[in-house]
């Protein structure tokens, strides 16, 4: 399932990356930043009574550095590293890991600065993992669910963040955006058949419900959409100075619910045709109501996940805001981005509590009139 604090999150750091990318053409002043990679050959810890250019004392790692890319492959250089500041032990940099470093742009100075470790390679090694097991458990089925998937991400790279960038409206774009990565999950990883277009037909009626009420909670709440530091400085890039806030934010709520109606919708739509399976005699009253009876169990325990998932999620700035000296509790309650965490949960939620009657109701109404096929078959869905 979408965690839909994650990918807000998610989704905004990538408007503001690939602004500077300069993707579709984007003009873009600076030259890009050079990025290359090393292995430590070996490290020590130092403080600022051995060096100058140390800046916290005793809290630093001096790493000599062998480059593997880059014009300078093979060279070895020193690298100081801060990472470990207020972390402890957690984050020091050992021996044989392999790091990223930027490049000075300038003469004076050290050559190279610590940027972080590179961890893309084990990434794809756990992406390739989650594939497996996939494609391992459910064949097929879950090869077309993992295409379905990876569909969504591109339309957000290659469609979502190229128009915004370009000055589009920022809510529309999602909007039309989120309506061709359901259509285009929902199918390929369900197939074509009644089941799956029922499926989409809920999704689509609970996602108009879900835009109605985050817009009405927006304005009557007054969010400005800046309640996250993300969010807060995007406006000061120069490529999106007439960026909307408001509209990015209610785009967010809508990408993070349009994953968890996938779930509710095909499950529920897959109740109502199993049992019409199981007895052709069951009319629609029969169907709806034995329906509803799975769906309430279902939203019971998807509720109870999604709100223990958003503030698992946003759990640091809960934190946070706990700690903070002198302010009462109701008025870091009423701060704006844990506002905007209240009303994105609240917003998901409902959402979920109507797609339970509307895609039981639609499935009963059709399916009593039109059995399922043997080609309507459950299929397994990922997120």
């Amino acid at each position: 399932m979408f965690l839909r604090s994650v990918l807000t999150k998610f989704f905004l750091a990538l408007v503001l990356v690939s602004s500077f990318m300069g993707i579709d053409g984007v003009a873009q002043d600076q030259p890009a930043s050079e990025y290359y990679r090393g292995k430590i050959i070996s490290e020590r810890i130092v403080d600022s009574s051995e060096r100058n250019d140390v800046i916290f004392a005793g809290e630093n790692q001096l790493l000599f550095v062998e480059l593997i890319n880059g014009p300078d492959q093979g060279e070895t250089v020193e690298v100081i590293s801060n990472v470990q500041v207020r972390t402890g032990d957690s984050n020091l940099l050992n021996k044989g890991e392999t790091v990223l470093l930027l490049k000075n742009p300038v003469e004076t100075g050290p050559s190279y600065f610590f940027y972080s470790r590179y961890r893309l390679n084990i990434v794809f090694v756990w992406i390739i993992l989650f594939f497996l097991l996939v494609i391992g458990f459910s064949g097929k089925q879950g090869f077309l669910s993992i295409l379905g998937l990876i569909s969504g991400v591109l339309i957000i790279f290659f469609y979502i963040l190229p128009q915004i960038a370009s000055g589009s409206s920022v809510f529309s774009t999602i909007l039309i955006g989120i309506i061709i990565a359901a259509v285009l999950s929902l199918y390929l990883a369900h197939g074509f058949n009644q089941r799956t277009t029922l499926s989409l037909i809920s999704t689509l009626i609970t996602l108009a419900f879900a835009v109605i009420c985050a817009w009405s909670a927006v304005k009557m709440v007054g969010l400005s959409g800046a309640g996250t530091e993300e969010a807060f400085y995007l406006p000061f890039n120069e490529e999106l100075k007439g960026l909307n806030l408001q509209g990015l934010f209610l785009g967010g709520v809508l990408i993070g619910t349009l994953g968890v109606l996938d779930d509710i919708t095909t499950a529920q739509t897959a109740v109502v045709a199993e049992l019409k399976r199981a007895n052709n005699s069951l009319g629609f009253s029969e169907l709806y109501k034995r329906s509803l009876s799975v769906g309430r169990e279902h939203i019971s325990s998807l509720v109870n996940t999604l709100a223990f998932a958003y503030i698992g999620a946003s759990f640091p700035v809960f934190l946070s805001y706990i700690y903070a000296s002198n302010v009462p509790w109701w008025v870091l309650l009423n701060s704006d981005q844990l506002i905007e965490e209240i009303i994105q949960t609240l917003v998901g939620s409902s959402a979920l509590v109507v797609a339970v009657p509307v895609s039981s109701f639609l499935a009963a109404k059709w399916f009593a009139k039109h059995p399922p096929k043997n080609s309507d078959k459950i299929h397994v869905h990922v997120h």
